[in-house]
């Protein structure tokens, strides 16, 4: 029974929360538009977070500056909710994900930037748009790995979204990880995590089915060092920002044993 209606607040505020979003950023012009949704994401995953028990404690600070590519490792649906209830940021998605329904336009509603990684001839367009919050002064929130994976180690990461920055003077991309540190208020070893990762053969809907039952889940967001685009190709700031965010693991890993 709690998990019914764990689902059913989650999708009643979403809805609410989508229905506020649309209506504060109705006639604005285009990049005020686009920093009220990243703000009204941000204040959503904020109250999502609270109403399904879900602690998200930040570990170091985010940089006095927007227009940043933040990157992330990804393991579970919730990465993109936990993230933006840090700071407001328009996160990258899975194209196919306009198409869910009540999810597709939740996510469209509050910025949500789709990517069709299957597809090389929409790579400009998906530039473009990442460009184009960047150029607004909005971070935007990337999980390069592409895919999440009972890994503990951070995958190579994809170039694409990394074009958006590459070789530009100010442009910036902010590496983090996020780390799972408890789960129904007990620690979440390596083995937890793997149980609760969102797996490939898992269809969304199982996953989010069997994370709501859970009523309490804790999180830390470890901000890095950002890192500097100028005179750096795409693959260059790839393979840094992966580094760094896998450094960060380790480190944590190394802490706990």
């Amino acid at each position: 029974m709690y998990r019914i209606l764990n689902v059913l607040r989650i999708f009643r505020l979403m809805l609410s929360r989508t229905l506020q979003t649309n209506r504060k950023a109705a006639g604005l012009e285009r990049t005020d538009e686009l920093r009220r949704r990243a703000q009204q994401i941000h204040e959503g995953c904020v109250q999502l977070c609270e109403l399904v028990g879900i602690r998200v404690r930040p570990q170091g600070k985010m940089p006095d500056r927007s227009g940043m590519l933040v990157v992330a490792n990804h393991f579970t649906v919730l990465d993109p909710l936990i993230l933006a209830s840090v700071a407001p940021m328009a996160p990258v998605a899975r194209a196919d994900l306009q198409s869910w329904p009540i999810i597709g336009n939740v996510s469209m509603a509050h910025g949500m930037i789709p990517v069709d990684r299957d597809r090389r001839t929409a790579v400009a367009s998906f530039v473009e748009r990442v460009g184009e919050r960047l150029a607004a002064g909005l971070n935007v929130l990337v999980f390069p790995e592409g895919n999440t994976s009972e890994d503990l180690a951070v995958r190579p990461f994809r170039t694409g979204a990394f074009e958006a920055v590459a070789g530009k003077v100010g442009g910036m991309v902010l590496p983090a990880y996020l780390s799972l540190d408890s789960v129904e208020d007990d620690p979440a070893t390596d083995d937890v995590r793997r149980r609760i990762v969102w797996l490939e053969h898992t269809s969304f809907w199982s996953h989010v089915w069997g994370l709501a039952a859970l009523r309490s889940l804790e999180y830390t967001v470890h901000i890095g060092e950002p890192i500097s685009a100028e005179g750096r190709n795409r693959k260059e700031l790839a393979q840094l920002a992966r580094n760094a965010v896998e450094r960060i693991r380790v480190s944590l890993h190394s802490a706990r044993t």
